[in-house]
């Protein structure tokens, strides 16, 4: 990866401000006891519980390979249970049909 630091824009953001800006978009959220779910974001709180529409539950064989997600539909997760959110991605997504980053759009 070759960077111009000339050319790199950065955006700061606040957490709750890359949130709103990924509602309606595709999150990938990972949860203490190694859960993990992608979906896309409908809304959250002050406690960051979040609700996630068209949810998957994302699990991992011993190899590190990928099992196939499990269809959950409408979820809520706790907020207190979340130990990160990463807007736009999901786990081995190698697909470039993404959105571009919200942080990169501000």
């Amino acid at each position: 990866l070759d960077l111009n630091m000339e050319e790199v824009k950065v955006t700061r953001l606040f957490p709750f401000e890359l949130l709103d800006m990924s509602i309606n978009k595709k999150v990938w959220v990972i949860m203490r006891q190694a859960q993990e779910f992608v979906g896309s974001l409908r809304g959250f709180d002050d406690s960051l519980n979040i609700l996630l529409d068209d949810a998957e539950d994302i699990e991992f064989n011993p190899d590190g390979s990928r099992k196939a997600p499990i269809k959950l539909g409408s979820i809520l997760l706790q907020g207190t249970n979340i130990v990160m959110v990463v807007p736009q991605s999901c786990p081995d997504d190698e697909s470039d049909d993404q959105d571009a980053n919200p942080a990169e759009t501000a």
